[in-house]
Order: C-alpha cells, then sequence, then structure tokens
C-alpha cells in the first residue's frame, strides 16, 4: 500500500487513556458486541494499564514466579483471559492496542492478521530507527533476542479482540517476576532502552494509529471514550466472568 494515500474514514479510534485491565476488558466486549450488531464499525482502542499480569487460555499459572502474597502486596491482580499465548505484563510505559476488527469479508485469516499487528509495530519501532524482526522463538517483534512486542488475540463470531503490546518505557523489571510468554530465556526491552534517550507515548500512540491505517487500509476518526460508553450503555451484555488474583 501507498504510505502515503489519505484513506476515507471507515474506523473508529478511541484512546481510553489509562485503564485498569478489568474495566479495559470489560469495555472491550462490549465494544464487541456492538461491532456483531453493527452498531459500530471496527475500532481500535489505544491506552495504558496499571500493573497486571494476564495469562492466556492455554497458559500456565505456574509462569508468574512470584507467590500469590507478593501480588497482593504490590497490588498487581493476575487474570486469566481468553486471548492466545501465555503470560505477559501489562503497565505504565507500555502501549497497548486492541483491534476490534471484522476479520470476515475482508479476506483475513487469522495468521495474516497477527502478521498484519506484528507489522503494524515494526513499522512504528523503525520511526525510532529501530530495527524490529519476526523471531520464529514466538510471535511479536523482537530486537534480536530481547523481545519488545506482543501479539495475543481472540477471535469471536468473526471479529478480533484483544491486540498488540508494545514496550515504550515501562520498568522492565516487573517481567522478572514471569517467564514471559512461556520461555524461561526470554529477555525482554523497550523503546527507550534500544533508542537511549526518551520516547514519548503520545508521539508513540499517533504514529502506530498511523501504521494501523497504513497495514489494515482504513482511515480512523477519533470517538471519546464518553460517548463509545453511552453508545453501549443500552443493549450490550455483561462481560463474562475471568479468573483473578488476588
Amino acid at each position: 500500500m501507498d504510505r502515503n494515500r489519505r484513506l476515507p474514514p471507515s474506523a473508529l479510534i478511541i484512546d481510553f487513556g489509562s485503564l485498569d485491565y478489568r474495566t479495559c476488558w470489560d469495555l472491550q466486549h462490549r465494544v464487541h458486541h456492538l461491532r456483531r450488531e453493527q452498531r459500530l464499525p471496527d475500532c481500535l482502542l489505544l491506552g495504558e494499564h496499571p500493573h497486571v499480569f494476564t495469562i492466556g487460555k492455554r497458559g500456565r499459572r505456574d509462569n508468574v514466579l512470584v507467590a500469590e502474597t507478593v501480588l497482593k502486596q504490590r497490588h498487581i491482580p493476575c487474570l486469566t483471559i481468553e486471548r492466545g499465548g501465555d503470560v505477559t505484563y501489562h503497565g505504565p510505559g507500555q502501549l497497548v492496542g486492541y483491534p476490534i476488527f471484522a476479520l470476515r469479508g475482508k479476506g483475513m485469516g487469522v495468521v495474516d492478521f497477527v502478521e498484519r499487528l506484528e507489522e503494524v509495530m515494526i513499522r512504528t519501532l523503525d520511526d525510532w530507527g529501530i530495527r524490529g524482526e519476526r523471531n520464529p522463538k514466538n510471535r511479536g517483534v523482537w530486537l534480536g533476542e530481547e523481545k519488545i512486542g506482543f501479539v495475543g488475540i481472540a477471535v469471536q463470531r468473526g471479529i478480533s479482540y484483544h491486540g498488540v503490546a508494545l514496550n515504550v518505557d515501562p520498568d522492565l523489571s516487573f517481567f522478572d517476576m514471569i517467564n514471559p510468554c512461556g520461555f524461561t530465556d526470554v529477555k525482554t526491552t523497550s523503546m527507550a532502552a534500544a533508542a537511549h534517550r526518551p520516547v514519548a507515548m503520545d508521539r508513540v500512540k499517533q504514529r502506530i494509529a498511523a501504521h494501523f491505517a497504513e497495514v489494515f487500509e482504513r482511515g480512523f476518526t477519533p470517538l471519546d471514550i464518553d460517548d463509545l460508553l453511552q453508545e453501549g450503555a443500552g443493549g450490550s451484555p455483561p462481560a463474562p466472568s475471568i479468573e483473578a488474583s488476588p
């Protein structure tokens, strides 16, 4: 695709700022429901979370390396959710992107979708002169043997949710509390560490949104989160329960 070609608005982008994971998880389900009912077009949610560990539906709890008492003392929830993949960390300084996109009718399978998500992060890193790449060890984006970008999705009724996480400048010590993605030999890094300078989250949001538009060939119209919540206030079901601690 021509990166300079302007696309007509065909999707919504919502910057949710910082939301605790449970609240945002519920928001994803509500948007997914509205998308399924065709009350919303495709939506991209962008933002950050307070500290949390999440484990995919086939992940293993023993890949969290600290005791429940430590999680409680540090107020870190550990949630088992329905995305693919094993355990990962989300927290301040890490940008998460949740594309709630209809894959059916667009000639896009799950593997192609995941590869496009990786491409979005690779192009974003390139804006800072950072050469991200794929690694056969695990999906996501890597700098050599260090992982910087994560992909974990779910697809229900042909519509995606969950998505990507890109380490902009998080506290990387939290990854020492887990086996990231279920691997004992995976180290993590960040854009700020790789670039050897501060990296502004707002600028990364702008660039990752631009690359979502390029890679998925659609334009985005901003939508305020309060307007989104108002749209979903009537008729969308509560999110299903998840396993959580503490």
